[in-house]
């Protein structure tokens, strides 16, 4: 299994927890998207099962449990997009069988795509759990989790990797990308297909209008969001500019940023916390071009009244 960097605390108390036979029977991991969180939980999963765990980590036991094949694990994901009310008899059936381990697990990777049905048919299996049973939930979005769901649970909090974590992980990878990428690991290869896009944006800050071909990509959810993400970054690199700092993510732009040195301070931080706004806009689930549309609207209104240079 690939070496986890990062969540050194978490790990040690979880395994502690596991050596002294105290660990809580319904889990729910929670933080950022692709920062290791499935494969803390993949290692507790072999922690439980593999006696000689962690100086073994190549046992037939732990093999299996890195595939996801253990009998004794249940692994639970979404089918397309969302996980179903069906994978509730399936969860039943596993827990009441006679197992030859020394205990069995349900991991449901991606527990916030469970719908208020399934939430609520899980409950009583994660109140009362049978002996031997341990329920580990992995979530990128706690709060499209039921209070109930949280109150049932032991919440583990991850953070998101530090950029020294993620250069050991990617060390030939540019510095510019692991800073854009936020201590998520999954939005580098992002940025590799995605460079075309930070352009466009840049090109919209310098009052371009928003282009067919960006219009219809910013149709897609994910698209949008990546976006949005992107523009709080772009402003935050100004205001850090204008500051004096040097601490900036998308450092390459340099040169382009310098032309936003006049601009009011307070026009960026406004700019700023609409992107925020955005991405909360987009989270639920509003017509992303739309969302888009209106901040740039908002956007170039704000700037002609309140820049103090036109920015070229």
């Amino acid at each position: 299994m690939n070496s986890i960097q990062g969540h050194k605390e978490v790990i040690q108390t979880l395994f502690q927890s596991i050596q002294n036979k105290s660990l809580s029977p319904s889990l729910l991991f929670y933080g950022p998207p692709s920062i290791g969180k499935k494969l803390v939980a993949l290692q507790a999963v072999q922690k439980l099962l593999c006696p000689l765990f962690p100086s073994c980590k190549n046992c037939n036991t732990c093999r299996q449990v890195e595939n996801k094949q253990h009998p004794s694990l249940l692994f639970i994901e979404p089918e397309g997009i969302s996980i179903k009310i069906g994978v509730i008899s399936k969860i039943r059936s596993f827990i009441s069988l006679q197992s030859f381990s020394s205990c069995r697990i349900v991991l449901i990777d991606q527990a916030h795509t469970m719908n208020t049905q399934t939430q609520n048919a899980l409950l009583k299996s994660l109140e009362e759990p049978p002996v031997g049973v341990y329920f580990i939930l992995v979530c990128d979005q706690i709060a499209k989790l039921l209070p109930t769901i949280h109150s049932r649970t032991q919440l583990i909090r991850f953070s998101r990797l530090k950029l020294q974590e993620m250069k050991k992980i990617l060390p030939e990878e540019q510095e510019w990308k692991l800073k854009a990428s936020r201590g998520q690991l999954n939005r580098v290869n992002q940025w590799k297909e995605e460079e075309e896009l930070y352009k466009e944006l840049f090109n919209l800050l310098k009052g371009q209008k928003i282009s067919s071909t960006l219009s219809t990509r910013l149709k897609d959810r994910k698209t949008a969001l990546l976006a949005a993400r992107t523009l709080q970054e772009i402003l935050r690199d100004i205001r850090i500019m204008q500051a004096g700092g040097k601490d900036l993510i998308h450092i390459h732009q340099s040169p382009s940023y310098k032309k936003w040195e006049e601009v009011s301070p307070q026009a960026i931080h406004q700019l700023y916390r609409k992107a925020c706004q955005l991405e909360q806009d987009i989270l639920s689930y509003l017509d992303s071009l739309l969302c888009f549309e209106n901040y740039w609207n908002h956007a170039h209104q704000y700037l002609s009244e309140n820049r103090d240079h036109h920015v070229g």
